[in-house]
């Protein structure tokens, strides 16, 4: 193989580990992401609202137009209210991947959405959306305080449950 060919092949699987390594290890307070970017439903329309400095933040990407993520709402806003709303260790956190804010609100009106939701993404949250960008819908994962991944999907709710977070 001439030593070119060589050359190039380690560059490319070096940057490749480097970014996966990068990734992996790029960690950042999510709160400080999160300030000033998130609204709450009340009386029928989205206001601004701050969400708790916790310890975990379950972080939930769905949208309005997807029959699985619809199907799985009601059994969030239950989860919420079990075992999110009065925990002072876990803030939960919607963000909506909807065209609309509209669509969105319509839906959160639907199903009386009670956590905090980024609606259209300003300012530094792209950064937190991309570092945990799904692969699908509906998709949530635990992060501590640093963005550090805990566990994703049902095992997710099950970390909280179990430890009574």
């Amino acid at each position: 193989m001439p030593i070119n060919k060589v050359v190039f092949t380690c560059i490319i699987l070096l940057s490749v580990n480097f970014a996966t390594h990068a990734k992996e290890t790029s960690l950042f307070r999510i709160a400080p992401l999160l300030k000033g970017n998130t609204e709450k439903l009340k009386s029928n329309r989205f206001q601004k609202a701050e969400t708790k400095i916790s310890k975990y933040y379950l972080l939930y990407f769905s949208a309005s137009w997807c029959p699985p993520c619809r199907k799985l709402a009601p059994k969030m806003v239950n989860f919420y209210n079990e075992s999110v709303k009065n925990n002072q260790e876990v803030e939960m956190v919607m963000f909506s991947l909807d065209k609309t804010d509209k669509a969105a609100l319509k839906w959160a009106k639907e199903e009386n959405f009670p956590w905090a939701i980024v609606l259209s993404p300003k300012e530094k949250v792209p950064q937190l959306m991309i570092s945990y960008a799904p692969s699908y819908i509906p998709y949530y994962v635990l992060v501590d305080k640093r963005g550090k991944i805990i566990s994703q999907g049902e095992k997710a709710l099950e970390f909280i449950k179990k430890r009574k977070l």
